[in-house]
């Protein structure tokens, strides 16, 4: 999380718009921009998470002139716009237009990560788990195509894998960081952890991450 004045006033905005707002779970729903924005490691990022929903929950309180008066620049600015679900838009429509931006596309996809945490809900699955799974999917496979072969990019944090062949694939991977796992392996082993494929959606606070692609063991480009 980027720390600034300008952060400040984001957290400001966000507690005053969330302050009576709950979560599915019932927890204050502030909690989850505060969370998305301890992922962030720039200030437009930071103040992006924190503020992702104001105007989507509350532009009764809030407008994008508002937040322009409050000193957030353009960049913040173009993220929220692409941000905010607009109604009657269709959500996978929405999804496709924030790889646009490459701060609305890594905020969204940490957002549909803490949405799809079931330990948030008492081990109960959103209503749009599957829609959210998608929209992820989508999210993380073009920004991996945008970045050069081996380069990370901000929905991709990780490094070598290993396919293991078998009547039941196997990966083997390192800890940087977390991705759901969506491809036709149905098991992941990390470490002495062994995970099947229906339980990763849960593990939004990992520290695993599966890349889409990765190398086999002779060193062959395969995809999931």
């Amino acid at each position: 999380m980027y720390y600034s004045q300008l952060v400040k006033t984001a957290c400001s905005i966000l507690f005053q718009a969330h302050r009576d707002d709950l979560d599915k779970g019932g927890y204050p729903y502030v909690f989850h921009p505060f969370y998305l924005a301890t992922q962030m490691d720039d200030e437009a990022s930071t103040c992006a998470a924190l503020l992702h929903d104001v105007i989507e929950d509350h532009g009764d309180m809030y407008s994008f002139a508002d937040l322009e008066r409050a000193g957030f620049p353009a960049p913040v600015l173009d993220a929220l716009r692409l941000l905010t679900h607009a109604e009657g838009v269709p959500y996978m429509d929405y999804v496709q237009a924030l790889v646009k931006n490459p701060i609305s596309c890594k905020v969204k996809c940490a957002d549909l990560r803490h949405n799809l945490d079931t330990r948030r809900t008492d081990g109960a699955a959103p209503a749009k788990r599957d829609t959210y799974l998608q929209a992820l999917a989508y999210l993380e496979k073009t920004e991996e195509q945008k970045a050069p072969d081996g380069a990370d990019c901000p929905v991709r944090r990780c490094g070598f894998m290993r396919h293991t062949k078998g009547s039941e694939k196997e990966k083997t991977c390192n800890r940087n960081g977390y991705r759901l796992f969506s491809g036709a392996a149905t098991r992941i082993r990390t470490g002495d952890l062994i995970l099947t494929k229906d339980a990763l959606y849960r593990l939004s606070y990992s520290s695993i991450q599966i890349p889409r692609s990765f190398r086999s063991a002779g060193g062959d480009r395969e995809g999931t």
